[in-house]
């Protein structure tokens, strides 16, 4: 695949236009800033962004853009990013996930961010950043961390904001250069250096990621993928304990105990999690109401899914929906 030359679109005032509820609009709402998703691997590009060039491969997205002033908007993607500066210096103001503070940090050339899919929060910038960007599907991301840690560390991760970083500022250049031009086994080459970044990721920046959770009284690999690989399945239905451990040959109170281990959160927190996912993926289906997404989630009524939503998100499904579409 070679590199798609999508010429310079000139900045128009980006996270300046009134919410419309077209794509790449944003939501008005007089209680917090305006909101904005960024979908990388989206054929239809952002307009308000100058992009040099970008190419997709499965689930890997490379590219090269100019972001222009940005006066405060919470702004997220739909992969994990990692969005390396290669312009010159600026500030940024930013208020991470959670948390009241506002904070400011100058960002030098090759200092980068990271930041976890559909995590948007408050950023703020005068200049005009010449980014290089990885965007790794979510999935693909989470099926890395499973093979390599044993559970799914990708929600753990923290945003990061100006990260110094040779080994993912190698990683980076790699899959920026391998990209550029279709060459026989370029997409094995792209995912598994994309792979090796996502374990480098979260090693530097997850909390926790220590293995041989089995060991320790968790579950085998083999045990926890059957497990996350039902609750995938099954996640519009009504996942018991007793169903999901029958699967793994452990007692219900021994199945809890050692699913916390292996992952880290509770069986029910890490259900909720994934239904909370999958109802993104659905709500970019303009047509579908909100209560049969919650149905089709595996939530008992539409304002369960709601509650969740915004504990989880920080906005409400109609709010996110209006963000993506």
């Amino acid at each position: 695949m070679h590199r798609r030359e999508l010429g310079s679109i000139e900045p128009v005032g980006a996270y300046l236009a009134p919410a419309t509820g077209r794509r790449g609009t944003l939501i008005e709402d007089a209680d917090r800033p305006r909101a904005y998703m960024l979908d990388f691997a989206s054929p239809k590009r952002e307009p308000t962004i100058r992009w040099n060039y970008a190419a997709t491969r499965n689930a890997v997205t490379v590219a090269r853009c100019i972001l222009p002033p940005n006066p405060g908007v919470l702004l997220g993607a739909s992969q994990l990013v990692l969005a390396v500066h290669m312009g010159e210096p600026f500030v940024m103001e930013y208020r991470l996930p959670g948390e009241d503070r506002l904070q400011s940090h100058l960002i030098e050339p090759g200092m980068m961010n990271v930041n976890p899919g559909n995590r948007p929060f408050f950023q703020a910038w005068e200049n005009s950043p010449d980014i290089l960007v990885i965007a790794l599907d979510s999935r693909f991301a989470e099926r890395v961390a499973v093979a390599a840690f044993e559970r799914d560390c990708i929600n753990d991760m923290p945003s990061i904001i100006g990260a110094k970083d040779n080994a993912a500022l190698c990683f980076a250049r790699l899959l920026d250069t391998e990209m550029a031009f279709e060459r026989r086994g370029g997409t094995v080459i792209s995912e598994a250096i994309s792979a090796a970044l996502t374990v480098h990721l979260v090693r530097r920046f997850c909390p926790e990621t220590r293995p041989p959770l089995h060991g320790s009284g968790g579950l085998t690999p083999r045990q926890l993928r059957h497990v996350l690989d039902r609750i995938e399945d099954e996640i519009d239905g009504n996942l018991t304990t007793r169903a999901l451990a029958f699967g793994t040959g452990l007692s219900g109170g021994h199945f809890m105990r050692a699913f916390k281990t292996s992952t880290g959160k509770t069986l029910h927190a890490y259900v909720i999690e994934q239904r909370i996912r999958r109802a993104q993926m659905l709500l970019a289906d303009p047509d579908m109401p909100l209560a049969q997404i919650a149905y089709a989630t595996g939530f008992s009524s539409q304002s369960h899914m709601n509650r969740h939503f915004g504990r989880l998100v920080g906005m409400t499904p109609g709010q996110f929906r209006r963000v993506i579409l």
